[in-house]
């Protein structure tokens, strides 16, 4: 092999790794290494009526559980966790009466292990729904408020020498609230899996993987795209992004009626300089794509609120090693781009 070839394929390696990391919006390793950071983490969901789940992360490392209310006027911290443990992805029902958030060890390799849990906002309840020795990374709730839905990663180990360890061997899952029992829908075993949106029918999934890879190696030449799986026939997945875009699709969310996509990818590919992540609007039936903003940083974890605006992560610090999360909203098309306060008291 070519030393320039090799040098590209660990350059590669380490920018996907760079892009896992700040997509998730913590570092799941060994030991915890200690950091100065305090601020979002990156997680947050936004409810039916308007209000907004968040993780902040304070110095001593723990991760506090927040909400707002209707009007995104005040902050209410719900909870908090010990400093080794991660709080991920809280998750609103679908009529907003409850969320759902995952507890992870931060040192995955120590102890392959994580739960998730349920709020009750009217009595501020906490219970534990169920555990796995496993990395649970996303959770949604289905539409009809009958399940949970989530990606779960079996191992976390590096699949080449040059790659640190992460969560690997990703699925898609469902928790049945009645019937107390989980569901494995998916076997692929996925190298890794990303923004999980359930249909509006409940009757498929979205998530976001690369094409399927028989080898380790055919790993790192794979294309991320956007997949739909269908719950009766999971093995009929099909691509619903553009199947001819050659940049990596990331973090995304369904406009309603499904016709419509909000992405996000990297704006400058071909620049030679620090990747700009920015966010894309795609059309199903047009095939049409409109880039929704020009920040030039790290735009991240799109998702459509109830009244159809677009909110947002920005990474003020990329491509710094500590990250500077603000939350931001804008209208369907990119306009009336503004920050949305939250607080952590």
């Amino acid at each position: 092999m070519k030393k320039g070839r090799l040098f590209w394929i660990g350059a590669f390696v380490v920018l996907m790794i760079v892009a896992l990391l700040l997509m998730n919006g913590l570092t799941l390793g060994k030991g915890g290494s200690p950091k100065s950071y305090e601020g979002l983490t990156g997680h947050y969901d936004v409810s039916s009526e308007g209000m907004i789940a968040y993780v902040f992360e304070g110095l001593d490392g723990k991760h506090g559980l927040y909400v707002t209310d209707a009007k995104q006027s005040t902050g209410l911290k719900l909870l908090e966790l010990e400093s080794d443990k991660a709080l991920l992805d809280p998750t609103f029902s679908a009529d907003g009466s409850t969320l759902f958030y995952i507890s992870i060890n931060q040192d995955l390799e120590a102890k392959l292990h994580s739960s998730v849990h349920q709020i009750d906002l009217e009595t501020k309840r906490d219970r534990l729904l169920f555990s796995a020795s496993a990395a649970i990374t996303e959770i949604e709730c289905s539409p009809n408020g009958n399940s949970l839905f989530f990606l779960q990663a079996d191992v976390f180990q590096n699949y080449s020498p040059i790659a640190s360890k992460r969560p690997h061997d990703y699925d898609v899952y469902e928790y049945n609230f009645g019937q107390d029992r989980q569901i494995q829908h998916t076997n692929l075993k996925q190298y890794s899996m990303d923004s999980l949106v359930v249909a509006e029918d409940a009757q498929s999934v979205f998530v976001q993987m690369g094409d399927v890879a028989e080898t380790a190696e055919e790993i790192f030449d794979v294309k991320y795209r956007i997949f739909q799986f269908p719950l009766d026939q999971p093995s009929d997945y099909r691509v619903v992004s553009d199947p001819d875009r050659l940049v990596d699709i990331y973090t995304f969310d369904v406009v309603s009626g499904e016709d419509e996509i909000i992405f996000q990818s990297i704006s400058n590919p071909d620049a030679g300089a620090t990747y700009q992540y920015e966010l894309y609007r795609y059309n199903r039936n047009t095939n049409e794509e409109q880039q929704l903003t020009v920040l030039k940083a790290f735009a991240t974890n799109p998702l459509v609120g109830p009244d159809q605006q677009i909110y947002f992560m920005l990474d003020r610090r990329f491509p710094e090693e500590v990250s500077d999360y603000h939350l931001y909203r804008m209208n369907g098309d990119g306009s009336g781009l503004r920050e949305v306060e939250l607080l952590s008291q």
